[in-house]
């Protein structure tokens, strides 16, 4: 190879290592200037969405909070009322010293039917009153409420309203969904296939033992005669002078209806109760052994 040939050879070499140094120079400053602006575009555009989405979460927990507050135990005073709307029905309710009652009315403020509203109020001394008859509520509707006290030794309540079965009935759907239990499927069937409703009633007498039995056999008949009833237990409390009823139901309706009669209203005067009976009203889950 002669010296021009050599003197060809170097030259071409130099600008192969220009030309692929400006490329390389080039190329990812422009790639990352586009990136760059990319990314920024894309944080804007975020940033849009990350006030709207601040939004939003201010809004709900606003409306979460305030529907706590409701069910956190806040009391109010005596004189107080309240006026709160809780899953579309707005509970209006104020304590009547005279009547040593809790008074007042829930209305349905949506366009649709709100099955099982109810009322409950919880009083500073720990008792719980209600909950109320569940009835369904059309909407623009209202219906009366009114809950009793048996004592004066309390000086703070608070109260809200419930709605579908969440607490006390079967559906637990709503309010107080039903998790799943994680139980094989023929348990899980059998829960399906399970309708009854478990109703206990635990009270205080002022009878003597053979007196709550007479009065019981005496009642037999009544009770026999409910819809609905499937199964009534008498049952006799470890503590002196309490005994209580374990009702077997096969519907929350039929429960509804023996609350609202005048047989269930007659207990506390018929055992002679002294101060409020506590009522439980229970979701059978499943069986373990099934009827043939």
């Amino acid at each position: 190879m002669n010296q021009v040939q050599w003197y060809l050879l170097a030259i071409a070499a130099l600008l192969a290592l220009v030309i692929t140094g400006c490329s390389n120079d080039g190329g990812p400053a422009n790639s990352t200037s586009g990136t760059q602006r990319a990314n920024r575009g894309e944080h804007d555009h975020d940033g849009e969405h990350g006030r709207e989405g601040r939004g939003e979460h201010d809004r709900d927990g606003d409306d979460h909070h305030g529907e706590a507050g409701e069910e956190s135990g806040i009391e109010l005073a005596l004189n107080d009322t309240y006026d709160h709307t809780r899953n579309g029905a707005r509970l209006i309710l104020a304590y009547d010293a005279k009547s040593n009652s809790f008074i007042g009315t829930v209305e349905n403020t949506t366009d649709k039917t709100l099955d099982q509203v109810r009322v409950e109020v919880h009083l500073s001394n720990g008792k719980e009153l209600g909950p109320t008859t569940p009835a369904d509520l059309e909407p623009g509707k209202k219906m009366d409420v009114k809950l009793a006290a048996a004592t004066k030794d309390f000086d703070g309540w608070t109260a809200h309203p419930e709605v579908g079965r969440g607490e006390h009935g079967r559906e637990g759907r709503g309010e107080h969904p039903r998790r799943s239990t994680g139980l094989r499927s023929d348990v899980q069937l059998a829960e399906e296939e399970t309708r009854v409703v478990i109703q206990i009633v635990k009270f205080e007498t002022e009878l003597s033992e053979d007196e709550v039995l007479a009065t019981a056999r005496d009642r037999l008949g009544d009770f026999r005669a409910l819809p609905g009833l499937i199964q009534k237990y008498y049952v006799k409390l470890s503590e002196p002078n309490r005994y209580g009823g374990v009702y077997i139901w096969d519907s929350i309706e039929s429960l509804s209806k023996f609350r609202a009669s005048e047989l269930a209203a007659s207990i506390p005067r018929e055992y002679k109760v002294k101060g409020e009976p506590k009522v439980e009203i229970l979701d059978a889950l499943f069986e373990l052994r099934t009827q043939p």
